[in-house]
């Protein structure tokens, strides 16, 4: 009895473990997953080096971090032109500080500094020297003479004098004037005379020192409507405006001698213009319903005769006073990269939107995008060397200027 529980027992003992035996060998054999040796080598290239980039694809494993790249690499950025090229365009900063009433003799950049009161001038280059040591305060807008010898200063509480900065000399106008421009030569000055009584407010034109005052037209309760514009070929010294539709404008065009100029019709409100070099055209931005209220880029004959002939939209949504001639039949322009409905009305709603630069040929029609700027700005001054090496341009928010260079 003994016996036979013996041997029973060694049974039971030898199936339990032949029984586990055989549950080993189906788990090495169907269950268990292979393992790799762990190293600090990573595939794909030499050891201690990242794969080549480019090598990692969306969803191929571990190594894939975000857009499929390898984790720790980024895409190699493009690198902007030397030169506008119709591609990203290196922007250089030539001036980091608050700059106002910038414009170009051609060569360099003449600008008015309000931080110390000074006006400077600037090459391509970077050479700053002063225009004079004169310095003038809190000055709120500035008119240059075409050949940029001279200025007119307007400051807040309505003082106005005229400074030459070759003669270092300056002269002091009637307060009651206002919105002025140059002739041609610089030897003249148009303006509004705004007198207390309607009757004594009148378009007029003077000496470039404020002396031989002449009346052209009279203003009445309609100054508001007329914006002083000395043509270059001397025809017209201002433009009135007069609303006709919801959607459109009559432009009425005076001259020195009261000429009777036939008018044109353009159509959209918030009207800016610019004349063409040689005073035959208008470049002009107006903006209507059928391009919901953005500024688009027009241009019309201005001359004689020719008023209102061959007017066609240049198909750009931008304002006028953003651009800036190479000559009578091509022009530069600084075009915001979207505009939202209603900017042509409120222009504040594009205060932020960075703009791109296009050439345009105002004969044919053909325009171009020449550079989009490396760094995002919004362009307030347009501006050209005579030579067509350099654009210069005043950015909006910081006042800071900037430059590009030309193929």
């Amino acid at each position: 009895m003994v016996a036979l529980s013996y041997k029973r027992a060694l049974a039971i003992i030898g199936f339990i473990a032949l029984t586990i035996f055989f549950a080993v060998m189906l788990y090495l054999l169907f269950f268990r997953q292979p393992t790799t040796p762990i190293t600090n080598e990573i595939t794909g290239g030499p050891a201690g080096r990242l794969p080549p980039i480019g090598t990692g694809r969306p969803g191929t494993g571990p190594t894939g971090g975000p857009g499929g790249l390898p984790i720790g690499e980024e895409i190699e950025k493009e690198k902007p032109s030397k030169e506008a090229n119709g591609g990203l365009t290196e922007i250089t900063p030539i001036i980091s500080t608050l700059t106002d009433a910038p414009t170009t003799d051609g060569q360099t950049v003449l600008y008015y500094q309000p931080t110390d009161g000074l006006f400077y001038r600037i090459t391509p280059e970077g050479q700053v020297n002063k225009l004079s040591e004169q310095v003038f305060y809190n000055v709120s807008q500035v008119t240059w003479s075409p050949n940029r010898s001279a200025a007119v200063l307007e400051y807040p509480d309505g003082s106005n004098i005229v400074y030459n900065f070759q003669t270092k000399s300056q002269v002091t106008l009637p307060k009651h004037w206002e919105e002025f421009s140059f002739s041609p030569d610089g030897n003249q000055l148009a303006f509004k005379s705004m007198g207390i009584d309607r009757d004594s407010r009148w378009l007029a034109v003077s000496n470039a020192s404020g002396g031989d005052n002449e009346a052209i037209e009279p203003l009445g309760d309609n100054a508001k409507t007329v914006t002083v514009t000395w043509s270059p070929n001397r025809q017209i010294v201002a433009l009135q405006r007069e609303v006709t539709g919801t959607d459109k404008q009559e432009i009425f065009f005076i001259g020195l001698q009261g000429e009777n100029f036939r008018s044109m019709t353009v159509p959209g409100l918030g009207l800016r213009s610019q004349w063409t070099p040689d005073g035959r055209s208008l470049l002009y931005s107006v903006s209507s319903p059928a391009n919901d209220y953005k500024p688009m880029l027009w241009i019309a004959g201005a001359s004689g005769e020719n008023i209102g002939a061959n007017r066609h939209s240049l198909g750009l949504n931008t304002w006028a006073d953003k651009c800036a001639f190479t000559d009578a039949a091509n022009v530069i322009c600084a075009v915001p990269q979207e505009l939202p409905a209603g900017a042509g009305l409120t222009p504040g709603i594009a205060a932020t939107i960075p703009d791109n630069l296009y050439s345009v040929n105002l004969n044919t029609g053909e325009k171009k995008l020449l550079a989009i700027p490396s760094t995002n700005i919004t362009a307030e001054n347009v501006m050209v060397t005579s030579d067509k090496k350099w654009i210069f341009l005043k950015e909006a928010l910081t006042g800071n200027l900037y430059k590009v260079a030309l193929p």
